[in-house]
C-alpha cells in the first residue's frame, strides 16, 4: 500500500523447477519526487537450486530494466532466504553491484 502514484505494475513469474510452490516478483513503478522508482518484492523458494534459479531470473530482469532506463532507481526487497556466505547470498550481492550499489 502506498500513497505514491502507481505508474505501472507487473508480476514476474519466477522459475519453479520442483513444481512445489509458484513464486513471483512483484514490480511496481511509482512516482517519487520528480522521478520514478521501481520497487520489487519477492519471496524466494526454500531449496538452494530453486533460489539460485530465481535469483538469476531476477538478475536478468534487473539487467533489462537497467538497460532500458540507465538512470532509473530500484529497491529489491522481500524474504530472499539467504545468508551472505552461501553462493546465493553472493549472487544477491552481485545483483546489487551490477546496477551500481552494494
Amino acid at each position: 500500500l502506498t500513497s505514491l502514484e502507481i505508474i505501472t505494475h507487473e508480476n514476474i513469474a519466477l522459475p519453479n523447477p520442483h513444481n512445489v510452490e509458484p513464486r513471483g516478483c512483484l514490480r511496481v513503478r511509482v512516482r517519487w519526487g520528480r522521478g520514478e522508482l521501481d520497487i520489487l518484492n519477492t519471496h524466494l523458494g526454500l531449496k538452494p537450486d530453486e533460489r539460485l534459479a530465481q535469483a538469476e531470473s531476477i538478475d536478468q530482469f534487473l539487467k533489462q530494466l537497467k538497460a532500458s532506463n540507465p538512470d532509473g532507481a530500484f529497491v529489491l526487497a522481500g524474504d530472499l532466504n539467504v545468508i551472505r556466505q552461501i553462493p546465493l547470498g553472493q549472487k544477491v550481492e552481485c545483483i546489487g553491484r551490477h546496477v551500481g550499489f552494494a
